[in-house]
């Protein structure tokens, strides 16, 4: 019998010791609980710890391993943990792609924010705009692109360094970097965010121990597929509370 693309990919070399599978299936996409700080694949300039210490095609958005290929079927910021799918054959890739441009796919993450919410639930909309840098893209507002998310405050903590509140967040669109922006547009900026948050709120919790994005992509379901992945938040983020 052949191997499940699980028993493939625990055979590879990762990036990092911490890098979890928490789902495969036999038609070929992989669900793994990708760790804060390694990126998805490797940016420009080939700084930074990737994914796969394989070489990555850009244009296709896939690594090239010996065994076959691993198709990216989206990805996460560097600093933010969880689920993250891959394929590993083309046309699954194109069809779970296509899923994720035509919105059927339901996402939730996880965040600790700066503040207190007197509204427990409700929606964000903004209009955003893409600024490139020379190696980096940071989005801001006052564009065309629509970007909306729904909200819930499901725990708050009251700490010597201020008000945080835990946010579950439901992403109604797919923009670069759009809940750390909107967070940060509502004056709730995720603890940890080095390009949209308290950057002195940031300096005060890292002396207190905090190194990494409290933003954790909690859960991925695609209906046509029928998949239904959750990654259990770590206890780096669960010591905020």
């Amino acid at each position: 019998m052949g191997q499940t693309i699980g028993e493939r990919l625990c055979k590879l070399p990762m990036s990092s010791a911490s890098l979890v599978i928490l789902a495969s299936h036999s038609s070929g996409w992989l669900a793994i609980n990708k760790p804060t700080g390694v990126l998805s694949h490797p940016n420009a300039n080939g700084r930074g710890s990737a994914l796969l210490p394989f070489p990555y095609d850009a244009k296709e958005e896939y690594y090239h391993a010996e065994d076959g290929n691993y198709y990216l079927i989206h990805r996460l910021d560097g600093p933010t943990s969880g689920v993250l799918l891959i394929a590993t054959n083309q046309t699954l890739a194109e069809a779970l792609r296509q899923c994720f441009e035509g919105r059927n796919v339901e996402k939730v993450y996880y965040a600790w924010v700066k503040g207190f919410f007197q509204k427990k639930t409700g929606t964000w909309k903004h209009l955003l705009k893409k600024e490139r840098g020379a190696n980096s893209v940071k989005m801001q507002v006052g564009g065309s692109l629509t970007a909306e998310t729904r909200y819930k405050c499901v725990d708050a903590t009251r700490t010597p360094l201020g008000t945080f509140s835990l946010l579950e967040l439901t992403p109604l669109t797919g923009r670069t970097h759009q809940l750390r922006i909107q967070c940060a547009e509502n004056h709730t900026p995720i603890l940890g965010d080095e390009s949209y948050g308290d950057f002195a709120l940031n300096k005060r919790l890292k002396q207190s121990g905090l190194r990494r994005l409290l933003l954790h992509a909690y859960s991925l379901k695609i209906p046509q597929y029928a998949i239904d992945v959750q990654a259990p938040l770590g206890a780096d983020f669960k010591r905020w509370a």
